[in-house]
């Protein structure tokens, strides 16, 4: 390229630094670059593109390129979409457009088997037990018995626990010690126990804390039919206590 040529173009360069075109000028650029792409021969065939997919799949990046690119990405925040990019996009997704319109859906009908509806519900009350339930009242407090902290998630369990440690007859206390499998409705559940007490005259009991009105549920007394099973067979007795206190059933 010849200097004259060079200075008219970086002239021209900076002359249009900063202008930003039209929505009607980015349209006819865009149309004009397609049409001289296809005129050249630039836009790659159907068969071009499949086998051009069949060489980058089950490919992976180094971990240098990612984290080059990674470099490249921090401290970038990505811009909002505006109202009519959102609105367009709704659009071009909405109604007959939409893959899944008037197809049933893929899970309907399927129902995960037993090994899977365990492993979900011991998720779920791991969970539980880390976060607490997301009703009533949590909190921490401080067993001297214990010696640590301990999680309640309800005033009634608060109360128990406060009980146990004004009640000289209990030598220990374990909030959520383990779990119990029992069967409701003909399906396999799990089951975590809410406390198990030992007195100072080596007697253990399991408890679970539960409001009076909740007592008469099918599940609370599925989960009483397992826990009394278990407590049969490791010599221990099965009560609940309730905001009127200890009740055997």
């Amino acid at each position: 390229m010849s200097s004259g040529i060079y200075k008219r173009t970086k002239e021209m360069y900076e002359s249009r630094r900063g202008v930003k075109h039209t929505k009607e000028h980015c349209k006819k650029i865009s149309e004009g670059c397609l049409l001289r792409k296809q005129k050249l021969g630039y836009i790659n065939s159907s068969e071009a593109r499949a086998k051009l997919s069949k060489t980058k799949t089950g490919t992976h990046l180094s971990k240098e390129h990612k984290a080059s690119i990674s470099k490249t990405k921090t401290g970038k925040k990505l811009k909002p979409f505006t109202q009519e990019h959102c609105h367009n996009m709704s659009n071009s997704k909405s109604g007959v457009l939409n893959p899944m319109f008037g197809k049933p859906a893929p899970n309907r009908g399927k129902h995960h088997s037993r090994k899977t509806r365990e492993k979900i519900s011991i998720k779920a009350m791991e969970q539980y037990k880390r976060q607490g339930s997301c009703y009533g009242k949590k909190g921490h407090f401080f067993s001297v018995k214990n010696n640590k902290n301990i999680t309640f998630y309800s005033t009634l369990e608060e109360k128990f626990i406060k009980f146990c440690e004004n009640n000289d007859s209990i030598l220990t206390y374990s909030m959520n010690p383990f779990w119990i499998k029992y069967i409701h409705e003909k399906r396999k559940h799990n089951y975590l126990v809410d406390a198990i007490v030992t007195y100072s005259n080596d007697k253990k009991e399991l408890i679970e804390v539960k409001y009076v009105s909740d007592l008469k549920d099918k599940k609370v007394q599925a989960k009483a039919k397992a826990a009394k099973k278990y407590c049969e067979e490791n010599n221990m007795e099965y009560k609940f206590f309730t905001e009127n206190g200890f009740i055997v059933q």
